[in-house]
């Protein structure tokens, strides 16, 4: 079997469990999250588009980042940087922190 493919069925499910799982569970959150930051659920689903939103901004710095770095650190620096993200969630006593944590 070509090894390219284990490498491509490997991100696909890397790329379903950490950003997939982040965004197909976020209705089982979204009532906690209105009922305990007291928003409207219009603007409690704005976690999900902030998230949408920074992949599209940074999408194409992060291609270039691939193309001009190692993929390991380009890897180690976006697993670093998804960590903060849980972090700040774990920390977060506003509404507009879940929102930037998710971003």
């Amino acid at each position: 079997m070509f090894y390219g493919w284990v490498i491509v069925g490997l991100a696909f499910v890397v790329q379903f469990v950490a950003v997939g799982s982040m965004m197909q569970c976020f209705p089982v959150f979204l009532l906690p999250f209105t009922e305990e930051f007291g928003v409207g659920r219009a603007q409690g689903a704005l976690p999900p588009v902030a998230m949408m939103l920074t992949g599209i901004v940074f999408s194409p710095l992060i291609g270039m980042a691939i193309s001009r770095f190692p993929i390991r650190n380009v890897m180690l620096t976006g697993a670093f940087a998804m960590s903060l993200g849980f972090y700040a969630l774990s920390e977060a006593t506003a509404f507009w922190q879940i929102v930037l944590a998710y971003g």
